[in-house]
C-alpha cells in the first residue's frame, strides 16, 4: 500500500496503526495538515466482520477504506 501511495503521490504519508483513540470505530482517516492518510487495523477488522460478516475479503476491504 505504501508503494501504491507513493506512486500516485510521494509526498503523501501513509500511517498504519494497531487501533483508533477514542471509541468510535473508525477505519482510516486523512489528515490535510500532515497530508497523511492514517489507517487503524483493528477497526478496519471490525468493519469488515460486521459488513461482510467475515475476514476473508480483509484485503479487499482495506483498499477500499483507503480509496474513500
Amino acid at each position: 500500500m505504501n508503494e501504491f501511495v507513493s506512486w500516485h503521490d510521494r509526498s503523501l504519508l501513509l500511517i498504519i496503526e494497531k487501533e483508533s483513540p477514542g471509541t468510535r470505530c473508525v477505519g482510516g482517516k486523512y489528515s490535510a495538515e500532515g497530508h497523511t492518510i492514517t489507517l487503524y487495523q483493528e477497526d478496519i477488522e471490525i468493519q469488515c466482520q460486521r459488513s461482510l460478516g467475515a475476514l476473508d475479503k480483509l484485503e479487499e476491504y482495506t483498499w477500499i477504506i483507503l480509496y474513500a
